[in-house]
């Protein structure tokens, strides 16, 4: 938790989902990362009490269900937005 707090400090934007999303789900998630991976993290997270999540530092997109297209577009919104908008500034490349 401590690496994700420290990435969250640097504006790195987490997605978050439980191990239980279905496989097609998880892709589906995998593919919005893929998009534009650099400053972002995407992993399991057993232990949250929403279906799938994007955090930042002090921001919290939860989703109670998986709603396909409409969590993917607000994933996509959140990433936006708040991607390197931590407290700490550290440059994040946008491209490779």
């Amino acid at each position: 938790e401590i690496y994700v707090i420290h990435a969250l400090e640097h504006g790195r934007v987490a997605i978050q989902y439980s191990p239980d999303l279905a496989e097609e789900d998880q892709l589906a998630l995998k593919g919005v990362f893929d998009e534009s991976p650099f400053g972002m993290l995407l992993f399991a997270n057993p232990d949250m009490p929403y279906e799938v999540a994007a955090t930042a530092w002090t921001q919290l997109l939860g989703c109670d269900e998986y709603r396909g297209q409409a969590t993917l577009d607000a994933i996509r919104d959140f990433r936006d937005t708040f991607r390197g908008r931590g407290p700490e500034a550290v440059p994040i490349q946008l491209s490779g």
